[in-house]
Order: structure tokens, then C-alpha cells, then sequence
């Protein structure tokens, strides 16, 4: 009976040892790879989605890569319009037409405008009203400080621009 229980506790002890230090290790790579495979597919999936709104994305931007404005369009009557619009004309301390530029085949027309004692829902509703304009309109210079006396109120300084095509 010793030789039975003998060979039953070497079997025991091969089956413990193969299941703790082979299958269990084995088992836990397993299931590694299968979340790193998961994982990957995942990624895969959002790299594709990604992918193809940057390529719609990029198609709609080399459509309007230069949006420019209609050839009647007057920057510096828009400029008066909008500013009678947000009803502002008392906030602004300068505005100045600058000399057109004619680069290539287009006409630039920038304006420098400075507004002093004014909101910030005021400026956001200037900037809106220019950015939701059919016409294409730029702001490559913009300033906005703080008042030191008023905290709430501003003053702004921007240049503004448009493109139009050049008839010539």
C-alpha cells in the first residue's frame, strides 16, 4: 500500500506542479494576448475612424484653403454696418483704412480698429458677426487688454482683412 500512495502523491504532486507552473502561467499569457489583440483591434478600428474624418475634413479644407470675398465687397462698409448693427459706434476710438495690397492676383483690404470700454459679449458678438459673414473676413492681428479702473470692460485692437480676387 506505501508503493500506491507513494505513486498517487508523485502523480498528485506532478499534476499540482504542471497545473501551477505550466498551465496556470501559460493560461494568464493567453489571455494577455488575447486583450492585447483585442486592444489592438480596438485601436485599429479608431485609427480607421480617424483616418477618414481627416481625409473628409482635409477634402472641405482644400475647398475653402483661400475663401475669398465677393468683388463689390467693401471691407470698411462692412465694418460700419456691423458696428451700427452691435450698436457699438461709441466704443470705438479709431478705425483706419489701410492702403490696399495687391499681391498676385488679389486685392487686399485691411482695416485697423480699436475699441476701448467694452464687454467681452460685446467683442464675442463683433467677432461673430464677422466670422458668420458670406464674405471672407481674417483677423490676423488681434489685441484685447483688460481695463485696470472697470475690471469687466476691454479694449481691443485688431486688424481685419479680406481677399477678393483681382479683375484684371
Amino acid at each position: 500500500m506505501n508503493d500506491k500512495k507513494l505513486f498517487f502523491l508523485i502523480i498528485l504532486f506532478v499534476f499540482i506542479f504542471e497545473y501551477k507552473f505550466i498551465y496556470m502561467p501559460g493560461k494568464k499569457k493567453l489571455d494577455s494576448v488575447n486583450q492585447i489583440i483585442f486592444q489592438k483591434h480596438s485601436d485599429k478600428q479608431l485609427l480607421d475612424k480617424l483616418c477618414f474624418e481627416y481625409e473628409q475634413k482635409k477634402k472641405s479644407e482644400e475647398e475653402r484653403i483661400i475663401r475669398t470675398a465677393d468683388s463689390d465687397f467693401s471691407l470698411f462698409s462692412y465694418m460700419g454696418n456691423l458696428i451700427e448693427k452691435q450698436k457699438i459706434e461709441k466704443n470705438i476710438t479709431g478705425i483706419k483704412p489701410l492702403p490696399l495690397v495687391d499681391k498676385e492676383s488679389f486685392v487686399i483690404e485691411k482695416i485697423r480698429l480699436n475699441m476701448e470700454n467694452i464687454t467681452l459679449q460685446q467683442v464675442y458678438d463683433f467677432l461673430y458677426g464677422m466670422e458668420s459673414s458670406a464674405n471672407a473676413i481674417y483677423i490676423p492681428e488681434f489685441r484685447m487688454r483688460r481695463n485696470r479702473q472697470q475690471q469687466f470692460l476691454l479694449s481691443a485692437e485688431m486688424e481685419i482683412l479680406s481677399i477678393k480676387t483681382n479683375e484684371r
